[in-house]
């Protein structure tokens, strides 16, 4: 009888059974942890043991078993992570706390580029710490985050003392708002010490000064590579893609580039793997360097880069696939690329299967596989295409630039699209895009990385033997590049080219890679595999597309201890948003997240009620991802508007309009009100810990209006209406970011 599973091979891919079931293991691991509610528990528990128990099947290997045991245990070790030892040192999670710990961080130090510096943070293995002034140091084991005051940060491999409150990272707001407590609990941190006071005790000691001198040296040679250039904003875009400063990059290049799809190339990965291990390979075969030598060679001149250029996880990811497989070249063994990944994944997940959850280890590897089992499909007919240029005998051909173009272009393009529907179902989920101006974007800012990379290596080069008039004309050569790069981002992040879709749900996105993964099963009939390609398509539609209706929303972030809460006005499918006040930087990247989740990418108005920081500290977050039409400020002191005219510069620079909200007679006790288009907009604020708001809008649905009442001790009640429903609703003064979200 005929097993209906596919049989895998074993023999050439034995890595890849092993992972499938460890992955399983490790995924219902952190189910049985994170999953809010008993019955998703249940069903993603159910899922992975399905999973596993299919793989076994079709394998004939009752072995594997282990296999899923292995990866709970290892997950259920990392997410108890008993080597942070200090936190047996703490009265309680949250804290005030002094430590003392040493920088791991792989920043910029140095002094002449100062606008390197904005850093989130730098981690610190703890060594010691006391809860007061009376206790005793205690010595101890663990990471911390740590956001210093000081303008300049220490430099890799100091030690430094640091006093401030231990607090743990705000969780999620909303389904598909960034989980930053989970990012850094993948790297080992479950603290964020905010110091109101550190100092460096001394500098790098025993092995840690030769990494610190090679950081320094990689500092000396990022001044030199952007030494000449026009801007500073190409100088971080350049910095940024050759040695892993991402700290430099605005809010607005960050979400063109994401909008475009090629926000990849500020994270030193696979591309800049791929690159300078060509190079090196090119080097050494130019010295006459022997084959296996090379290939032995090359993963520890890749890892130095790797190192030097930060670390990233996307880096050693690239990295250790590389190496595997250039290790099967040195010691001339048989080389199946599937089992290569397969085995990277592997490896990497042993040392923290947390990495599974990261959207960055899904892309590497949803990528990497599915170029390397779907390049099977299109290498016939880019064959049949080239077949005339196979006719004549390698020895007797001629080199014809057009033929060798032609054929890289093809296999180039074929690439793109094998990666693009790789992207496509995690583009949507996480970033709610769907990117058709990705395929052409990617495959020509590629080339320009390349030529960047080259051209920087010349540029530092011609920095150390001071030769100053070629150092000036590859400056000049560069900023040609780089706006190149720029301008094409941007193309690609306006529509059509770049479509802002609501999220779809997991189980949409599940179908979508179960359908890919059946369309590259190797036995499967022809008419099968045209129905699978059909269905990936359809359901690329579906995320594209959308519900056809959307209800109005009232999203409200609250807390963080202010007082005015920043609102969200939805105003249904296809038309754009309001919003009334900021929050924070944290507060409007998560709004932002918000309005994208639900197909928003732009907003009718920004309304800023005051020039406080809870209401227009996070104003350039927000409007980089998600740029408004009108933006409307109050009128007030020239501190006030000192405060807010950058706001106001960006937004004519781009065209928009700014409108004022002010008082007729000029009192400050009288209703400040301001209307254009079908908005009406009305403020008070008599007293300092009174103001009062209220906002109207009409629509072809009928009118919405919003209006709440803030008191600096009691809190802030919020009337909603639209249509005939209405809403009411009191919120009070919390410590916790909070989001509360009304329907129509």
């Amino acid at each position: 009888m005929t097993n209906k599973l596919p049989q895998w091979n074993t023999d050439l891919c034995p890595a890849l059974p092993v992972v499938i079931v460890f992955i399983a293991g490790v995924l219902a691991a952190i189910a049985a942890v994170d999953c809010p509610s008993a019955v998703t528990r249940v069903a993603y528990i159910a899922a992975c043991l399905f999973a596993a128990a299919a793989v076994v099947a079709s394998t004939r290997l009752p072995w594997l078993s282990l296999c899923f045991l292995a990866g709970i245990l290892c997950c259920a070790l990392h997410l108890r992570a008993p080597w942070h030892t200090y936190r047996a040192s703490l009265p309680r999670d949250e804290c005030n706390v002094r430590v003392r710990g040493i920088v791991i961080d792989k920043g910029y130090t140095g002094d002449a580029l100062p606008w390197l510096h904005g850093r989130s943070g730098l981690r610190v293995l703890v060594r010691e710490v006391r809860t007061n002034q009376t206790t005793p140091w205690i010595p101890c084991r663990g990471k911390v985050l740590l956001r210093s005051p000081q303008d300049s940060p220490p430099p890799y491999g100091s030690v430094v003392d640091a006093q401030g409150a231990l607090d743990l990272p705000h969780p999620p707001l909303f389904d598909g708002d960034f989980d930053y407590a989970h990012y850094l609990r993948a790297q080992g941190i479950v603290h964020i010490l905010h110091a109101k006071t550190c100092h460096t005790v001394s500098g790098s000691t025993n092995w840690r000064r030769l990494p610190a001198s090679l950081f320094r040296w990689r500092d000396r040679c990022v001044e030199l590579l952007v030494r000449g250039l026009r801007t500073d904003g190409d100088a971080a875009l350049l910095a940024a893609m050759t040695l892993g400063y991402r700290q430099g990059l605005d809010p607005q290049t960050r979400n063109t580039f994401l909008r475009s799809g090629a926000i990849h190339i500020f994270a030193i990965s696979g591309l800049h793997a791929g690159i300078v291990g060509t190079l090196m390979l090119l080097s050494l075969r130019f010295t006459r360097v022997p084959y296996r030598a090379r290939y032995l060679l090359l993963p520890f001149l890749l890892g130095a880069y790797v190192y030097v250029t930060g670390g990233a996880p996307s880096a050693v990811r690239a990295w250790v696939m590389f190496s595997l497989w250039s290790l099967t070249k040195a010691f001339l063994m048989p080389n199946s690329p599937v089992n290569t990944v397969a085995l990277a994944a592997l490896v990497l997940l042993v040392v923290n299967p947390l990495n599974v959850t990261q959207t960055g280890f899904q892309f590497s590897f949803a990528i990497v596989l599915l170029l390397i089992m779907g390049w099977r499909f299109c290498s016939p007919y880019l064959t049949a295409v080239n077949e005339t240029d196979y006719w004549v005998p390698r020895a007797a051909r001629r080199l014809r630039v057009w033929s060798l173009c032609r054929r890289r272009l093809l296999d180039a393009a074929c690439a793109s699209l094998l990666a693009w529907f790789a992207g496509a179902g995690l583009i949507a989920w996480t970033n709610s895009l769907v990117i058709p101006a990705a395929l052409p974007v990617n495959g020509a800012i590629s080339l320009l990385v390349l030529v960047c990379l080259c051209a920087g290596i010349a540029k530092v080069a011609c920095g150390i033997l001071l030769l100053a008039w070629p150092e000036r004309a590859i400056a000049w050569f560069l900023d040609i590049v780089l706006r190149s790069m720029r301008g094409l981002a941007e193309w690609g992040s306006e529509f059509p080219g770049s479509i802002a879709v609501v999220r779809p749900s997991s189980w949409l996105v599940l179908l979508y890679y179960a359908v890919l993964a059946f369309l590259l099963l190797p036995r499967i009939g022809p008419r099968k595999r045209l129905a699978a390609a059909c269905a990936s398509c359809s359901l690329v539609l579906v995320f594209a597309i959308g519900p056809l209706s959307q209800p109005r929303h009232l999203a409200i972030f609250h807390g963080n201890g202010n007082t005015t809460p920043a609102v969200v006005m939805t105003q249904g499918r296809g038309r754009p948003a309001i919003v009334v006040n900021t929050g924070g930087a944290g507060i409007a990247t998560s709004a932002a997240t918000w309005l994208r989740s639900r197909g928003c990418n732009e907003l009718d108005a920004l309304v800023v009620t005051d020039g406080a920081w809870e209401n227009v500290g996070g104003a350039e977050e927000l409007l980089a991802a998600c740029p408004a039409r009108t933006v409307v400020v109050p009128a007030g002191s020239e501190w006030l508007m000192n405060k807010l005219r950058p706001i106001e510069d960006a937004q004519r620079t781009s065209g928009r309009r700014v409108r004022v909200l002010q008082s007729p007679t000029g009192d400050r006790d009288s209703p400040r009100r301001c209307a254009f288009g079908t908005l009406e907009i009305q403020s008070t604020k008599p007293e300092w810990r009174l103001e009062t708001f209220a906002i109207e809008t009409d629509s072809a649905d009928g009118t919405a209006q919003c209006a709440w009442e803030s008191d600096a001790r009691s809190g802030t009640d919020v009337t909603w209406s639209s249509g005939d429903a209405s809403r009411r609703i009191h919120l009070p003064i919390s410590l916790r970011r909070r989001l509360t979200v009304l329907h129509k």
